[in-house]
């Protein structure tokens, strides 16, 4: 829908991403933020406006982006998280910051915050070269460097209302659509295993001791099989 075509099944979803991390765990991860967290997120919980204006451009790459969840003092309790936002002349301000957000060094982003009033988790389409965005590389990581993870702070960035995310109703929200995304991770885990045991036995084949490769003897294929 929305100029996309179908989604395919589950299972195309997950024997996609099997190949992606049999491959390249950072490919796999970046089509993870891109597809199943930043455009799953729109798709669930955005507007008919939000879904054809930006549906098709996620898509086809023509925007790139992330999805702002984790903080810097909460980690993991994300329904603790104290990045604020306050509806004022009619359009939201959000002041707060976000911490290892993958492709958060492009264009734009969904942004949780609690309602300064209700305390109710909403949710946000954020230029991120909006006024008051401020973005910093984390560098230095062991994996998955191709995708760029960023710290964020946001100091009374101004987002139009029509950006508000409607169908976002409070944390149980999020939560949902994590216990979609969060699975498709142990699927994308499952392929680097496979890329794994595909190069052992690329080398086991290769590599002989006593004139014979090491994949001819039964030790060996035990600990394989």
């Amino acid at each position: 829908e929305y100029g996309c075509g179908k989604d395919g099944t589950p299972w195309d979803r997950v024997a996609i991403l099997i190949e992606l991390g049999r491959v390249d765990a950072s490919l796999a991860t970046f089509l993870m933020v891109q597809h199943a967290l930043l455009g799953k997120t729109i798709e669930l919980f955005g507007s008919d406006e939000q879904k054809k204006e930006y549906l098709p451009k996620i898509k086809n790459l023509e925007i790139i982006g992330g999805w702002g969840l984790t903080e810097v003092n909460i980690g993991s309790d994300a329904s603790s998280m104290e990045t604020k936002v306050r509806f004022e002349n009619g359009e939201y301000i959000i002041n707060g910051n976000k911490r290892w957000i993958g492709n958060a060094n492009k264009d734009i982003m969904c942004v949780f915050a609690k309602d300064e009033k209700t305390d109710e988790v909403q949710c946000f389409i954020v230029d991120l070269k909006s006024p008051g965005v401020k973005r910093e590389t984390i560098k230095r990581k062991m994996a998955l460097r191709p995708v760029q993870n960023m710290q964020l702070w946001f100091e009374n960035v101004k987002v139009p209302a029509r950006l508000r995310l409607p169908g976002v109703k409070g944390f149980p929200s999020v939560a949902s659509l994590l216990a979609e995304s969060r699975i498709m991770v142990a699927w994308l885990a499952a392929g680097m295993g496979v890329g794994l045991y595909d190069y052992m036995i690329q080398y086991l084949r290769k590599r002989e001791q006593f004139g014979r490769p090491l994949l001819a003897y039964q030790l060996i294929q035990e600990k394989l099989f």
